[in-house]
């Protein structure tokens, strides 16, 4: 083989890379695994928020309570976040106009523990409504602005699943999640087709809708960053690293604050947790690899879902697992989305 047949063989595997990576971010796709993805990632912020914020929001979100309205303030001046819950300051584009006299009166109102339950149920009806699909972009923006908004008020009793929940909400926001499985899906419909019939409701429906790929795609990246950065972070190479000596999952079975019972009660043998630990860097490390393969995709969420299943009946870490295997509908076909609906609804 000479240099050109070399040079031309070169060219035409650039080129199919080239398709390979314009194919990923423009071919339209299935709006079922969006949808899916946008119906759990709704239900389980509203129980999330209805089970753990909801019971304590006279404790840490009122204005007498562990995290007063004056040290809230201060906090949200100094690191620029937002916080409707005091006032509408750090908004682009809208705080430089906004008076300081609406801004005080704004936080006179809400100082009010009533207007702080009225804010909590407006951002409860619009997690409804996203579940539903209804005005879905509207309702996403809400339940975004108002979860980052309780978020920023109490910060410091959060975690990383509370990111993870306002990160799913912003691609929501973003991406065409009403297009189908919708009552607005069904209104468009509606008024183009203009069916009477029930039935053909139903069929049009369930009909195949595609849409454009990078909001997906977006996400998809998003949990692949996820896993490599919480691998990375636990490969601290300087001190003892328990994971590399696979006594970490032991650890974490003795600690009384994240342990959902006393090692003493049940003994896991080392061994076990050293499998455990070195199958956890092996998972994260190994998932942006695997899930690039499609026969081994499936087996690798089976494990994701089995890995968080793991943590949440062993340990108190708050909703991490419940809020990142809300990104896994998008890694699914739309065939075996249609196929788990259709047997759900039978």
């Amino acid at each position: 083989m000479n240099a050109n047949e070399t040079n031309a063989e070169n060219v035409t595997r650039l080129r199919r890379m080239l398709r390979v990576v314009v194919a990923f971010w423009r071919r339209p796709i299935s709006a079922e695994p969006l949808a899916m993805c946008r119906i759990v990632t709704a239900l389980t912020v509203l129980i999330g928020s209805l089970l753990g914020i909801a019971p304590n929001l006279h404790w840490y979100w009122s204005p007498e309570g562990v995290y007063p309205s004056e040290v809230a303030d201060q906090y949200l001046k100094n690191s620029g976040h937002i916080s409707l819950l005091r006032s509408p300051e750090n908004i682009p584009l809208v705080s430089a106009f906004i008076p300081q006299a609406v801004v005080d009166a704004w936080r006179d109102v809400t100082d009010n523990m009533t207007a702080v339950i009225g804010l909590f149920s407006v951002w409860m009806l619009a997690l409804v409504f996203v579940a539903v699909g209804l005005y879905t972009r509207t309702s996403t923006i809400v339940a975004w602005l108002l979860a980052l908004s309780f978020h920023q008020r109490m910060i410091y009793v959060l975690n990383g699943g509370d990111d993870v929940a306002l990160q799913l909400m912003f691609y929501l926001m973003l991406a065409p999640a009403g297009a189908v499985w919708s009552i607005d899906s069904l209104r468009r419909r509606w008024k183009t087709e203009r069916v009477q019939s029930a039935v053909q409701h139903r069929n049009i429906a369930l009909a195949p809708v595609t849409i454009a790929p990078w909001s997906v795609r977006l996400m998809q990246i998003q949990l692949c960053c996820i896993y490599l950065v919480t691998g990375f972070s636990k490969m601290n190479v300087a001190e003892t690293n328990d994971y590399l000596t696979g006594e970490a999952v032991y650890w974490a079975l003795n600690d009384i604050c994240l342990a959902r019972w006393s090692y003493a009660q049940l003994p896991v043998p080392m061994w076990i947790c050293r499998l455990l630990s070195w199958g956890t860097l092996v998972f994260e490390f190994g998932f942006i690899p695997f899930v690039m393969f499609r026969r081994l995709r499936p087996w690798l969420l089976w494990g994701g879902v089995a890995f968080h299943v793991g943590i949440l009946l062993t340990m108190e870490v708050g909703w991490f697992s419940q809020y990142t295997l809300c990104f896994y509908p998008l890694f699914l076909t739309a065939p075996s989305v249609r196929q788990f609906v259709a047997r759900i609804t039978r």
